[in-house]
C-alpha cells in the first residue's frame, strides 16, 4: 500500500481540509523542503534549530514527535485533519491579500505556524519535504489565537492538546501586546471565548493571568486541590472526613471540604446537584451518635467575579441546611402527627417501555 505521503501533490490538496478560523485567511497549499535551517535548500526559518516554534507551547513533548514518526514510517499519515501550517516569514505574515500561493517565487522563506510535532515527527523519518498549507493572520492577536486554538484541536490519532498553563501563555503575550487588559473582566472573557474556553472555566483563567502579571484579585476560586492546600495549611490539626472515611476528633467533631458551582434556583445561587447531596450527607453524619458537630469549609465558583454575587451565594447556603431541615419537619408532622397522607396516597403508572408490555396501558407494580 502507498504511503500517503508518497500521493501526488494534486490528491493530497484534493483530500486536505481548507483551515479555518476568524482573523485567518487561506492562500494555497505548498509541498516545502524540509531541510534545516543552515541547509540552501531550507524554506521553512529556524526549522531544526533546537527553538520551539509554536508561541503558546512551551515546549514539545518527544514522545509524540516519535510516534508521529511512526506515523510517517508505517504509512498511517491522514489528510482528513488539517495539515500544518505556514505564513510568510515576519510582518508578512499579516499580508491578507487576494495573493496565493503561485504567486510566490520558487525561494521563497516562510515561518511555522502550527503542526510542530507533525512537522519534526516527518523530520525523524527522513522525509525530505511534507504537505502544508499557507495562511494569513489579521494581526497578532489572531495569530496568537488560531495557533492556540488549533493546539486545542490536535486531539486526532496522536494527542497534542493544549493545556491551561499554553491557555494562559497566549493570555498573557495578548496582554503584552495590549490586545487584552488584565485588570478588565470583560477584556479577559473576551479574549476566552475567542481562544474557546468553557465559560465556567472563565473565572479560575481570569485569576491565573492576573496572578501572572501581579495584579489585584478580587476574588479568589479555588481548584479542588488548592482548596485542601488551604486547609491543611490553616489547620494543620484537622483531618478531612470523607465518605468512605469518617474522621471525627478528640470530641467527636469532622471536618468536610465542599466546592459550590452555582448555576441553579432564583439568581442562580443553588446547586441543583450539589446541594441535595451535601444536605442528605450532613444529616447522615448528624444522625451518627459517634459524631458531633459538623465543620463545612466551602468555596464557591459562581461568583462571576463579583464580591456581592459570592456574599449571597454564602448567605443562600447557610440557610440551605436549615430550610431543609424545616420542611423535612413540616414533612414528617403532616405524616406522623396529623396523619394528612400516607404512602399509599402515592400512586405509580410507568409508561410500557419493555418488549410484551401493552403500549396502549400503563404499567402497574
Amino acid at each position: 500500500m502507498k504511503n500517503p505521503l508518497d500521493l501526488p501533490f494534486e490528491r493530497k490538496a484534493e483530500i486536505s481540509p481548507i483551515p479555518e478560523g476568524k482573523g485567518m485567511k487561506f492562500h494555497g497549499f505548498i509541498e516545502v523542503n524540509l531541510a534545516s535551517d543552515n541547509h540552501p535548500d531550507n524554506r521553512i526559518k529556524e526549522l531544526l534549530t533546537g527553538n520551539i516554534i509554536n508561541e503558546v507551547r512551551e515546549e514539545l513533548d518527544n514522545d509524540k514527535v516519535t510516534k508521529f514518526t511512526e506515523i510517517c514510517r508505517n504509512g498511517q499519515w491522514n489528510y482528513s485533519f488539517d495539515p500544518p501550517r505556514l505564513t510568510l516569514p515576519d510582518d508578512k505574515k499579516y499580508d491578507q491579500g487576494d495573493w496565493t500561493v503561485e504567486d510566490l517565487p520558487p525561494d521563497q522563506k516562510f515561518e511555522l505556524y502550527c503542526g510542530e510535532h507533525r512537522v519534526n515527527g516527518a523530520i525523524g523519518a527522513d522525509r525530505e519535504t511534507l504537505f502544508f498549507a499557507v495562511v494569513s493572520l489579521e494581526d497578532a492577536y489572531w495569530k496568537i489565537t488560531n495557533q492556540s486554538v488549533e493546539n486545542k484541536q490536535n486531539v486526532v490519532y496522536i494527542k497534542a492538546e493544549r493545556t491551561p498553563t499554553q491557555i494562559v501563555m497566549a493570555l498573557s503575550k495578548m496582554v503584552e501586546i495590549g490586545k487584552v487588559d488584565v485588570n478588565n473582566e470583560d477584556s479577559i472573557a473576551a479574549a476566552l471565548r475567542d481562544l474557546q474556553v468553557k465559560s465556567g472555566e472563565y473565572a479560575d483563567y481570569r485569576e491565573r493571568l492576573r496572578t501572572e502579571f501581579g495584579a489585584t484579585i478580587p476574588i479568589k476560586t479555588y481548584e479542588d486541590n488548592a482548596r485542601k492546600a488551604w486547609i491543611a495549611e490553616q489547620y494543620p490539626h484537622i483531618t478531612l472526613t470523607t465518605r468512605s472515611k469518617i474522621v471525627p476528633d478528640e470530641n467527636k467533631n469532622i471536618s468536610i471540604s465542599k466546592t459550590f458551582k452555582g448555576g441553579a434556583g432564583t439568581g442562580g445561587l443553588d446547586d441543583s446537584d450539589y446541594d441535595n447531596r451535601l444536605v442528605n450527607e450532613v444529616f447522615d453524619y448528624l444522625i451518627n451518635p459517634d459524631i458531633g458537630k459538623v465543620s463545612i469549609f466551602a468555596s464557591y465558583r459562581g461568583h462571576r467575579g463579583s464580591k456581592k454575587r459570592l456574599k449571597d451565594i454564602r448567605k443562600r447556603k447557610e440557610h440551605l441546611i436549615k430550610n431543609r431541615l424545616e420542611k423535612i419537619c413540616q414533612i414528617a408532622d403532616a405524616y406522623r402527627k396529623d396523619k394528612l397522607f400516607t404512602l399509599d396516597d402515592i400512586e405509580w403508572l410507568h409508561l410500557p417501555q419493555a418488549d410484551g408490555e401493552d403500549m396502549k396501558k400503563e404499567v402497574r407494580s
